[in-house]
């Protein structure tokens, strides 16, 4: 059988990188949106000396929400990672992640596409009310909250979407922080500190601030559930909706990743965040692990535990920091 085409958003960026890494090794022929950039002429350079076209397509979309997105043509299944540019305004936010998400859906049900798969975010609980409308969301001045709300928002709307589409087969995958090295394929500015990474890039500080939660995942294992969930059961064999909360069943001790990085990283001792480590104290998330087996095939004992998580992340940040102050960049990691 030919290998199936998987269009995938968000590719470019750091959970995306991951994903076409995995889609290529397993044999999928890829067909990337990217914002047309330095990021994505990173991007194609990178994968056009590897794979040609036949493997590997990438395609400028400037703007998901507006666009007829006729890309879609001769696809098979959708992974949609991306998510509007940290820079946005709360309008930009609303409009990329809701009318994106569901523009998305829509063209993808007319072109007759059989599966879609989409990143979800796992409420933080650190907001008591989320906003649920679009001009809520425009008035509202913190950005955090208006992340998170439009991800709600968005889930919220594509499931009413979906009672009245039931052919078409979605999976929901919600995720907390996600944290791990870059991938080869993932354009980094000079010097920059994108992505959650930055939370535990603090520990190299310091002064530095400790993150405000201890629940995480792995990058590398979201891109594999990700791609995973493409042979993941039907819904309609389910009876139910395919909703799955991710998370890591290895919660952080900042006291212990602290003494794991004096211990197994010495020569980064005098870097290390001095400031005493508070306890984190959260509620239990959810997270039913025989669930994410049934449905993407991932056992609990797969997951990344945290110190090779926390080690190869770091070694990550520290190769590419010595490359940028070998270039003559001054480098230093912003607080927090």
């Amino acid at each position: 059988m030919d290998a199936q085409t998987i269009f995938v958003t968000g590719s470019t960026g750091f959970i995306g990188s991951h994903v076409i890494g995995e889609l290529l090794n397993k044999g999928y022929r890829v067909r990337c949106a990217v914002r047309p950039g330095p990021k994505a002429d990173f991007f194609k350079s990178y994968y056009s000396s590897k794979f040609d076209e036949s493997r590997f397509q990438v395609i400028d979309i400037p703007d998901i929400a507006s666009s007829g997105l006729e890309a879609f043509k001769d696809v098979q299944a959708i992974i949609h990672l991306a998510s509007p540019p940290g820079h946005a305004s709360a309008e930009e936010i609303y409009k990329g992640s809701v009318d994106g998400t569901l523009n998305i859906v829509k063209h993808a049900e007319r072109a007759g596409v059989q599966r879609i798969i989409i990143t979800g975010m796992i409420q933080t609980g650190k907001l008591e009310q989320h906003l649920s409308s679009r001009e809520e969301v425009i008035r509202c001045k913190d950005p955090f909250i208006v992340y998170e709300s439009c991800k709600v928002i968005s889930q919220k709307a594509v499931w009413e979407w979906a009672t009245c589409h039931p052919h078409l087969d979605i999976t929901y995958i919600s995720i907390p922080l996600t944290y791990g090295p870059f991938a080869s394929s993932f354009y980094l500015p000079k010097p920059a500190f994108p992505g959650v990474n930055r939370f535990l890039y603090q520990l190299l500080v310091p002064n530095g601030s400790y993150p405000f939660t201890g629940r995480y995942v792995d990058v590398r294992d979201v891109a594999k559930v990700h791609v995973s969930a493409l042979r993941s059961p039907l819904a309609s064999s389910l009876g139910e909706r395919k909703e799955v909360t991710f998370v890591s069943p290895h919660v952080i001790d900042l006291s212990c990743a602290v003494s794991l990085l004096a211990e197994q990283r010495p020569l980064l001792k005098g870097r290390l965040i001095t400031g005493h480590a508070p306890v984190l104290k959260e509620e239990q998330l959810k997270c039913d692990y025989g669930r994410i087996e049934m449905i993407l095939g991932f056992r609990k004992d797969e997951f990344t535990n945290f110190e090779k998580t926390l080690l190869d992340m770091i070694d990550n940040f520290v190769e590419i920091e010595a490359r940028w102050i070998e270039e003559g960049y001054v480098v230093e990691i912003p607080h927090y």
